[in-house]
């Protein structure tokens, strides 16, 4: 029998699909006891898929594209001992994801997600230990009318702290291949969780990595093994482009690396007033009362006409380097004009006339590092360091 399966977009990894662990939760609940599910595609969201009985398990399907398998499993690791609560709290704030993260509203492991809208697990290195882990507290949203928390999240919650244990060089990604769980028992909404991943090992570009899932008493309550494959950096809508063309389709608008409205703003600003500014400098340059106020700075005329223009020049570069996502431009400007800022307050003859400059220096300043921009830029980080074409995708990515 043919049923259908949607995946909200709630329930995302990267901006433009589905999260890893959910999709194969949602997907097991169709295979009976522990499952295998693997990701053929990353999974589309706000779309009509049918699960139809395939082999001895059961596949999802989009049209003609194949999304996912399931299939009956054994799954029995050697999990090891919990840490306590307040060692996982202690380890989460070491979480990597902090300082930087490819989609940052996954809704397992997205810092941008709120309290009640994602997981909020962040999993992070415990010391003394080849463990990354972190604490667990289901939302009530989470649960069913029992107040215990659905099979779904409970995959989902075993999925992304299996990609923070690996050990993998800068500027590359995880996005999961192959997921196979058991759970044991029930977690109750308002459980004070811990979640530990662990790497079994590796073989080339593929990672395998443990998970557990412990309850409040440091009971086991689910396990699972997954199959991670590490790719080059890239934007998220690269990720899906394959699957868009797979369907005939346009990809969706990718959300995660979206320009912020401030930053259009502040860009043409300053693209803006560099190239007038430069016009009236250079046609006011020798007009008798410009040229008594530079007599009064102590820096020597032809140094100021320097600072001047290579100013200018970088205000300039550094508007249009933002349009375009490049992180160094917001660097450049915060550089520069402290560099102006600090010049100007020391051999300005009139010190007040300098004060609305600085404080316009400040508050584009607050604005290019606010959380929205910070995820903008760290976007165009993870595409720039992609070498080359993208590659293709490995058998069974999904959404991490």
């Amino acid at each position: 029998m043919i049923q259908i399966l949607s995946i909200e977009p709630r329930f995302c990894g990267p901006p433009d699909s589905g999260n890893g662990g959910y999709v194969c939760g949602r997907l097991a609940a169709f295979v009976e006891g522990p499952a295998v599910v693997r990701l053929h595609v990353p999974p589309p969201l706000d779309v009509e898929m049918e699960v139809r009985p395939a082999d001895d398990g059961v596949e999802m399907v989009h049209g003609d594209t194949l999304v996912a398998t399931a299939r009956p499993a054994q799954v029995a690791l050697d999990a090891p001992p919990p840490p306590s609560y307040a060692d996982s709290e202690a380890a989460a704030r070491s979480y990597a994801g902090f300082r930087t993260h490819f989609f940052p509203t996954c809704f397992v492991c997205g810092q941008q997600r709120k309290p009640g809208d994602g997981l909020r697990i962040f999993p992070g290195k415990l010391p003394g230990a080849n463990l990354v882990a972190a604490p667990w507290i289901p939302h009530e949203s989470l649960g069913n009318l029992d107040g215990k928390v659905r099979p779904e999240f409970r995959w989902a919650a075993l999925d992304c702290p299996g990609a923070y244990s690996c050990d993998i060089p800068d500027g590359t990604l995880m996005m999961l291949g192959e997921m196979a769980a058991t759970l044991n028992g029930d977690i109750q909404v308002g459980e004070r969780c811990v979640v530990v991943g662990w790497e079994l090992g590796r073989d080339g570009r593929k990672h395998y990595t443990g998970t557990a899932l412990y309850s409040e008493s440091g009971v086991c309550r689910g396990q699972a093994r997954a199959t991670w494959f590490e790719m080059p950096a890239q934007r998220s809508a690269n990720v899906v482009e394959p699957l868009a063309a797979s369907m005939n389709n346009e990809p969706p608008a990718n959300r995660g690396n979206q320009r912020p409205a401030s930053i259009t703003v502040i860009a043409w600003i300053l693209i803006v007033t560099a190239v007038v500014s430069s016009i009236i400098s250079t046609l006011t340059l020798n007009h008798p009362i410009v040229q008594e106020l530079m007599l009064q700075n102590p820096l020597p005329l032809p140094f100021q006409y320097c600072l001047l223009y290579i100013g200018l020049l970088a205000q300039l570069v550094s508007g249009a380097a933002m349009l375009q996502a490049e992180n160094w431009g917001r660097i450049l400007y915060g550089v520069c004009g402290a560099i102006g800022v600090l010049v100007g307050v020391i051999t300005a003859p009139v010190k007040f006339v300098i004060i609305p400059g600085i404080v316009f220096y400040v508050v584009v300043v607050v604005f290019l590092f606010l959380p929205k921009a910070n995820a903008y830029f760290r976007a165009d980080r993870a595409g720039d360091a992609a070498t080359g074409a993208a590659p293709e995708l490995p058998a069974g990515p999904g959404a991490p």
